[in-house]
């Protein structure tokens, strides 16, 4: 196989397939269908109107036809075997001339709940930084640089808290009760840089925050 112009493969030809498409799938990467489509950026997986995705094929032309070669690949499933095709998906792509190069959905205003909105007007108490990995303290000093920081509340006691997107992935901000109930929960954010400051009042009932869309590894402790 060529690629470029440079031999990619001593294993014969392959057959390949690529196809960039509006976004399908939605900020949990369910398959979203009909009504649901088009997707507004900021209910998409990555915050994009559009995804590209790859798939190399079991398929070798021959002289008799289409043959089936499975692609070597690392990848062992349930009964035992190796997956026999390679499937990449490019959620964060860039379109230099396409026909979705200009195109863009419908947004819909952040807020909507009546605890959250955008900006970072007035002080905040709170500062996090938005990253798939976790969330990172930026303020107060006591949790600057912190992954997934405890923060430190007292129950009656209203707060602002800012957060940033630092890498142009889906997030929000939500905070549950011991029970893993969401006691408030925002709208999701996509675009890297982009800000939100949710406003809540602290109670006995809040354990943890999180992100809804990362809710294992964006996750950290509420103490009262």
């Amino acid at each position: 196989m060529i690629v470029n112009g440079e031999v990619a493969t001593e294993d014969g030809f392959r057959v390949m397939h690529f196809m960039t498409t509006q976004t399908i799938r939605d900020e949990r990467y369910r398959l979203a269908i009909d009504g649901e489509l088009p997707l507004a950026p900021e209910n998409t997986i990555a915050g994009r109107v559009h995804h590209t995705h790859g798939v190399v094929l079991p398929i070798m032309p021959t002289d008799e036809g289409p043959a089936f070669q499975p692609v070597p690949t690392a990848l062992e499933l349930p009964n035992g075997g190796t997956q026999s095709f390679i499937h990449a998906m490019w959620e964060r792509e860039e379109l230099v001339e396409a026909p979705f190069a200009g195109w863009s959905a419908p947004t819909a205003e952040d807020g909507g709940d009546g605890t959250e909105g955008t900006g970072t007007e007035g002080s905040a108490d709170f500062g996090l930084g938005g990253d798939a990995q976790a969330w990172e303290g930026q303020a107060p000093a006591d949790i600057e640089g912190e992954g997934n920081p405890t923060l430190t509340l007292e129950a009656g006691t209203a707060y602002a808290l800012v957060w940033e997107n630092l890498d142009g992935i889906q997030h929000g901000f939500a905070i549950e009760d011991r029970n893993g109930e969401d006691l408030l929960a925002t709208d999701l954010v996509g675009e890297q840089g982009a800000t939100q400051t949710v406003e809540f009042t602290a109670s006995e009932e809040m354990a943890e925050y999180h992100c809804q869309v990362h809710p294992d590894s964006m996750r950290g402790g509420i103490e009262l």
